[in-house]
């Protein structure tokens, strides 16, 4: 199955935040990481939380993550990049 990620960052956060790799090739019911570069463009300490919106939305119920950086809030001083990463498998 191909999967596009997509991401999206709120305009009142001056953060920078994409995959590394935007398409992926999964097999149904086997775990996949998936890792997130994230910097902080400003110049103070800021801590937000993601989170994971999925199309369609059908698929949500099928979705399992098992590790994502998007369970706890996330804090990133000035100028600071850090790689997040997601687990995640499909359920059949």
């Amino acid at each position: 199955m191909t999967i596009r990620l997509n991401t999206e960052v709120s305009s009142l956060l001056e953060w920078k935040f994409h995959a590394l790799q935007d398409v992926i090739e999964i097999n149904i019911g086997q775990n996949h990481t998936v890792k997130y570069e994230v910097n902080n463009l400003s110049n103070k300490t800021i801590t937000a939380t993601a989170d994971f919106i999925v199309f369609p939305e059908k698929i949500i119920p099928y979705l399992i993550k098992t590790e994502c950086f998007c369970f706890i809030k996330q804090t990133l001083v000035p100028g600071e990049s850090q790689i997040f990463s997601m687990v995640f498998f499909l359920d059949p």
